[in-house]
């Protein structure tokens, strides 16, 4: 070297907390798999009860009774998926609280007014 280098000097190293955050794309991106797949597990899952067990018929084969019952158990590894990232993204998370409380206030709604009073005749 052509300085001198003691061996006294202590090397400090720096170790940063390097907090990166998603683009508002990539959290959207989440939020919206994470609440598709929940909705969509959700509803296959209910297919595959209410034909599966509730109807007594039973018009269709076994095999289209099992196309729900997968698609539901895919829909919930996809939305355990999804979840743990909506988990630690503060942004995925108010987009999946905002998104059920819109979609709540708008059912609620659309029921009072289609739903009517009780009053006709």
């Amino acid at each position: 070297a052509s300085f001198p280098v003691l061996t006294t000097e202590k090397t400090e190293i720096a170790i940063e907390s390097l907090n990166y955050q998603n683009p508002w794309y990539i959290s959207a991106k989440n939020s919206i798999l994470f609440l598709a797949t929940s909705f969509f597990g959700l509803a296959a899952l209910s297919v595959f009860i209410g034909e599966g067990f509730i109807v007594n018929d039973r018009e269709g084969p076994i095999v289209l009774l099992l196309l729900p019952l997968l698609i539901s158990i895919v829909s919930f590894f996809a939305s355990v998926f999804y979840g743990k990232k909506v988990l630690w993204d503060r942004l995925s998370k108010k987009i999946v609280i905002w998104a059920l409380s819109i979609s709540a206030f708008f059912i609620l709604l659309l029921n009072a007014v289609y739903a009517g009073g009780g009053m006709g005749g």
